[in-house]
């Protein structure tokens, strides 16, 4: 299961992802220690948000640090505003 980051709605299955993509869902993991989901009501009004948490996935660990907390992230991103 999982859950938008932003307003907790459930999405469905994301295998296969195709049929997310077709109605707007999108994820990333990257460095993070779990996926991030959007939902499609939430990616245009929290685009910003969303391209912020994306590059903090992106960015390479450092040496001594393992994944980043996905969730600890969605927290730092939101009170940014």
């Amino acid at each position: 299961m999982h859950l938008c980051v932003f307003c907790g709605r459930q999405g469905n299955s994301p295998f296969p992802p195709a049929p997310m993509r077709r109605h707007g869902w999108d994820w990333f993991t990257g460095y993070f220690d779990e996926t991030a989901y959007c939902c499609p009501e939430c990616r245009r009004p929290r685009h910003a948000q969303w391209m912020q948490l994306y590059d903090l996935a992106m960015a390479p660990a450092r040496a001594d640090e393992r994944r980043r907390s996905m969730r600890a992230s969605v927290v730092a991103v939101l009170e940014r505003k």
